[in-house]
């Protein structure tokens, strides 16, 4: 299964080639969550689903982005918890 939101926002706001730290692409994405509620909301939605699927690959899909290399599943959905929704959505 594909995650639209969560594949627009490594593709856009992670990927190396944009040339962001993390923290910088985190907080160019908050901005836009907080500009665009609309945008948030699916957003959040997606990366809530996407955590729980457990046939999505986190480690193939961080790759294919060119975001980053982790060396397994459970190490490439705990880089994006802590990244994307715990820095983004835990309260």
């Amino acid at each position: 299964m594909s995650y639209e939101y969560v594949e627009y926002v490594l593709a856009t706001y992670l990927a190396a080639g944009i040339g962001q730290s993390e923290d910088e692409a985190v907080t160019a994405l908050h901005a836009h969550i907080e500009s665009d509620p609309d945008f948030g909301a699916n957003f959040r939605a997606d990366l809530q689903q996407a955590l729980s699927d457990d046939a999505y690959s986190w480690r193939s899909v961080l790759e294919n982005f060119d975001v980053v290399t982790e060396k397994d599943e459970k190490t490439a959905r705990s880089y994006v918890k802590a990244l994307l929704w715990d820095s983004l959505f835990a309260t």
